[in-house]
């Protein structure tokens, strides 16, 4: 099962080439009284943080969806009960 903390890992390409990348954690969620998770992918609070194995898992991600990323990429992570980062949704803008 997966617990309520969840991050987004939000990054700009150009042609395969990262430019920037930020990580947020959520302290809540927009419109999450419609869901039963109570969890949606708008965030209504966040804090930037930095994580190394966060920045792994989702430049992971993009590689396993994207050879060759270009654009805008989201990737939203849930962490278990053993604070293990696991990946629920990829957005591509």
């Amino acid at each position: 099962m997966l617990s309520s903390r969840s991050v987004v890992w939000l990054s700009l390409w150009d042609n395969e080439k990262l430019v920037v990348a930020q990580t947020r954690i959520r302290y809540g969620c927009i419109h999450g009284n419609r869901t039963i998770s109570g969890v949606t992918g708008v965030t209504k609070i966040g804090r930037t943080i930095s994580d190394e194995e966060l920045d792994k898992v989702a430049l992971q991600a993009i590689d396993a969806v994207d050879a060759e990323p270009h654009g805008i990429f989201g990737v939203d992570m849930t962490f278990d009960k053993n604070r293990i980062p696991n990946l629920t949704e990829i957005n591509i803008g």
